[in-house]
């Protein structure tokens, strides 16, 4: 997803996004209180008539407010952990080349770094989940699986 929509996605539903990409607790927070923000404007607003409950104003300016705060807190996380495209497509290759060569360790070893690098990535995470092939490695398998699922479905 484009990250301009996505910021205005989390603006409209304050922390929908963050907790999608990897914030649960702290956008489901946003996301509860924007609600309870929203429930008190609308009641507010039936309760006064034409004329608003000024309880309602400041339910209304508390959403607006977080979904501002929530839209720069997407925004200032995804500038802190930018991925250096060089250092994934060289753990990549890495990676692959170890698995190609038979070398399971290693190639555990380099798709769990890149992992690392690039968790935002579900191409890294669904890497480990072919990589980790062996009964030893299922429960690495699974959770690969998962955060790549997550991540896609976050994408769409």
């Amino acid at each position: 997803m484009p990250h301009g929509l996505s910021i205005a996605l989390n603006a409209l539903v304050p922390g929908c996004m963050l907790a999608l990409r990897g914030r649960p607790g702290f956008g489901l927070l946003l996301v509860a209180a924007a609600v309870i923000c929203l429930s008190l404007a609308v009641v507010g607003a039936f309760l006064a008539g034409p004329a608003w409950h000024p309880a309602a104003h400041v339910a209304l300016l508390a959403y607006l407010v977080l979904a501002a705060f929530s839209s720069v807190a997407l925004w200032w996380r995804s500038r802190l952990n930018p991925i250096d495209p060089i250092a994934v497509r060289r753990l990549h290759r890495a990676a692959a080349a170890a698995w190609l060569r038979d070398e399971s360790a290693a190639a555990l070893t380099a798709a769990r770094t890149l992992t690392t690098t690039a968790a935002s990535e579900p191409g890294a995470w669904r890497l480990l989940e072919l990589i980790a092939h062996s009964p030893a490695d299922a429960a690495i398998r699974q959770q690969a699986r998962r955060c790549a699922e997550l991540l896609e479905t976050a994408d769409r």
